[in-house]
């Protein structure tokens, strides 16, 4: 099955609007452009969502104490190919949540890469709507988050 064809049957209804958003879903799920991860990833479970989020919650600490360099590092390592797989096991049962989350995914992305100078807006509130969308793509699919640990971030 490609990656377009859970999309095709409502692009297909909804004329060439229909077609353009599941193209650009298409690009998002697959848009970063990494090396593929050097162990195969062990599917979506609880031990691998909490672990994820965790990290997502140690990614907004480090990034509201300053250390942007250090939350992208933690980010890269221990959160964005997680939700990579997430959002594709998502996208079969809820493409509402898939697209929040990629969507949300793409701007931590962005606010890590290019961090403010000095004295500029914290990426922090972006990676908080980012444990939001995750915490609620898991929900979706029977997975559940606590919230962030104090000191776990």
């Amino acid at each position: 099955m490609t990656l377009l064809q859970p999309f095709a049957r409502h692009a297909r209804h909804a004329g060439s609007a229909g077609l353009a958003i599941a193209i650009a879903f298409a690009a998002l799920l697959g848009g970063c452009g990494d090396e593929a991860p050097s162990t195969p990833p062990s599917g979506v479970t609880q031990p691998r969502f909490s672990a994820a989020m965790q990290a997502l919650c140690r990614t907004q600490g480090l990034a509201e104490a300053g250390d942007v360099a250090e939350a992208r590092r933690v980010f890269e390592d221990a959160a964005h190919g997680f939700l990579h797989e997430l959002a594709t096991r998502v996208s079969e049962d809820d493409r509402d949540a898939t697209a929040r989350l990629l969507i949300a995914k793409n701007r931590v992305e962005a606010a890590l890469a290019a961090p403010p100078p000095d004295g500029g807006k914290s990426p922090g509130p972006l990676i908080g709507a980012l444990i939001a969308a995750t915490a609620d793509a898991g929900e979706s699919i029977g997975l559940s988050f606590p919230g962030c640990r104090p000191g776990g971030r």
